[in-house]
């Protein structure tokens, strides 16, 4: 699976939505020094090695960009941490343009969760 595997998941379940969101395809690096208008909105994130496929998908929503990198210092399943060091792990942004559009946030958690079936699960029950 790559970034453009997940867009084209998100692409087809949201169509009618896709203005609403802009999506990031980030380095963990990348993540901290970006400064683009929509990087602080609420949204989902999306943690990815290349090797092990989709880590973790989780929400925010107030800044997404924020709460991914929080799993760093938590060490979520004890291992972002290590894939946080990693060149190749990437942190895939999808934030609402418009902060209150904020509910749109939560289904499309929910769908990436159902969809993409990360190694570390969010541990929320439907």
């Amino acid at each position: 699976m790559r970034f453009s595997d997940i867009l084209d998941i998100f692409e087809r379940e949201f169509k009618p939505l896709l203005g609403k969101f802009c999506h990031y395809n980030l380095s963990v690096q990348e993540a901290i020094d970006t400064q683009d208008d929509y990087i602080w909105h609420p949204g989902v994130y999306v943690w990815f090695h290349p090797k092990d496929g989709v880590l973790r998908v989780g929400r925010s929503l107030s800044n997404s960009r924020k709460r991914s990198l929080e799993h760093v210092g938590h060490n979520t399943g004890g291992l972002i941490k290590e894939y946080a060091q990693d060149s190749e792990t990437r942190i895939f942004l999808f934030n609402v343009k418009d902060i209150s559009d904020y509910h749109w946030v939560a289904s499309l958690e929910i769908y990436f969760e159902n969809e993409l079936n990360p190694v570390l699960k969010a541990g929320r029950q439907g």
